[in-house]
């Protein structure tokens, strides 16, 4: 069973250099609501995804910032692993445990991985990180005070270092809302208490063409509550949310002109040389942009989350542009189908 706390890592997104696309081998991920098989798409063919298979079906994926390779959590014993897509073979980088580990992360040069960890009898969570180099793995973050509220953070790495959301809640009296801040560079963590513990439903980092921010909460209206990290200060700014592929940031973004909740999109495509709606509104989720930044996946429902079915939009020549359906699971009304779908890393920025 999928479990809740891991839902905003579909969007759990990262900061890389440029990858060239030739040099990419990444398939799209196709992530069924049921059984135990996952799939690809993968030159125009639908198929089982049979490499890089681990015991359990993973949900959910973390691209690399090359594109080349992903992590995933293995479910339910939060296992980690790393899977090269051209040697199409897994390594193992932490594992199994009673504890219960977030999404991983990767650095901005794909070097390291982070992960966030919690004991369900203590509720005490620590940040870990995996350096490739050197195999080793240290704690990068703990939770200084006690909490009675069970949270395994989503984290965020990009140039500004690691990012994460939490929630502390004493024994006695009022719980805080707090964002930490971690520079990688001197492992030093600084905790940002929020004024109020609704203010924020994540934390992650986003982009305009200014600076980067830590976004917290988006709303229907276009407003974006945000931590400014330069001075630590909550403020709102206004635009569209934007997603676009960190191995080709030139390419395509997907805007939404409402909101991210599922059931509330109405999607828009744009390019280098194109602006077009995406012709499908009200039930699409799973959004996902090829390596290369000229295609786009999404998966639609005829009532989320049954029904699923997967399309790739690689023509834009035409209004409204098409959308191809990909030959999968053939999910009737009220049939498990598709539920998720991933290709390359991605990334936000607010476009104003």
């Amino acid at each position: 069973m999928i479990r809740k706390i891991l839902l905003i890592s579909l969007l759990t997104l990262l900061f890389s250099a440029v990858a060239s696309a030739q040099d990419i081998t990444a398939p799209l991920i196709v992530v069924p609501l049921e059984g135990d098989t996952n799939y690809i798409f993968e030159n125009g063919q639908f198929k089982p995804m049979d490499f890089c298979l681990t015991g359990n079906r993973p949900s959910f994926f973390a691209y690399a910032p090359s594109g080349q390779q992903f992590a995933f959590l293995g479910m339910p014993d939060s296992d980690i692993w790393v899977c090269n897509l051209q040697s199409r073979t897994a390594q193992m980088i932490a594992d199994k445990t009673p504890l219960a580990r977030s999404l991983p992360v990767w650095s901005p040069d794909g070097t390291r991985i982070a992960w966030a960890q919690s004991d369900q009898a203590t509720n005490n969570m620590q940040v870990i990180v995996h350096d490739f180099a050197s195999s080793a793995q240290s704690v990068l973050y703990e939770r200084q005070e006690r909490s009675v509220a069970f949270v395994v953070p989503s984290l965020d790495w990009a140039a500004g270092g690691l990012v994460f959301y939490d929630l502390l809640q004493p024994e006695s009296g009022e719980s805080q809302a707090v964002v930490v801040t971690i520079d990688t560079n001197t492992n030093t963590a600084t905790p940002i208490n929020l004024p109020a513990v609704g203010i924020a439903d994540f934390a992650r980092w986003i982009g305009t063409d200014e600076k980067d921010y830590i976004l917290l909460r988006h709303t229907p209206e276009g407003e974006f509550i945000v931590i400014d990290p330069a001075t630590s200060q909550v403020t709102s700014l206004y635009g569209q949310l934007a997603f676009y592929s960190r191995t080709a940031p030139q390419g395509i973004n997907i805007y939404s002109t409402r909101s991210v909740e599922i059931g509330t999109y109405e999607w828009a495509v744009a390019g280098a040389d194109f602006s077009a709606s995406l012709s499908v509104t009200g039930n699409e989720y799973g959004i996902a942009i090829s390596p290369d930044g000229t295609q786009i996946s999404f998966v639609t429902f005829e009532s989320y989350p049954w029904g699923g079915k997967v399309y790739v939009m690689n023509s834009f020549a035409s209004f409204p542009p098409p959308a191809q359906r990909v030959d999968n699971l053939n999910a009737a009304y009220g049939q498990p189908g598709i539920l998720y779908v991933f290709w390359s890393p991605l990334a936000i920025r607010i476009m104003q």
